[in-house]
């Protein structure tokens, strides 16, 4: 097994097909936030930044077995998303989910 900066150089191509799997996550939330009004953009970008940074910090995070890492982006990142996703849902549209009182 060839070695490279101290580590094997398979270990390398894992985190490298991680960061590809993460970039082309990213992507197509940035695609999907072009969707959006352009009141919902900022929040949005905000939204695809952090995935970045957490993405980064994963493929650098090599202690981890491959599997780990590979099974808990997606699962982070759903979960995330579906939050950041309501909650500007509810501040665009306030009373969408409210109920009429009589």
């Amino acid at each position: 097994m060839c070695v490279k900066q101290g580590r094997p150089l398979a270990e390398k191509d894992r985190n490298f097909s991680l960061q590809q799997a993460c970039h082309k996550f990213v992507m197509t939330r940035v695609q999907a936030c072009h969707k959006f009004g352009m009141t919902r953009v900022q929040a949005c970008h905000k939204f695809v930044m952090i995935r970045v940074q957490a993405c980064s910090k994963l493929t650098k995070a090599s202690k981890s077995p491959w599997n780990e890492l590979a099974a808990s982006v997606p699962q982070a990142c759903r979960a995330n998303s579906l939050q950041i996703i309501a909650k500007t849902e509810h501040e665009h549209n306030p009373g969408l989910n409210s109920r009429p009182t009589a």
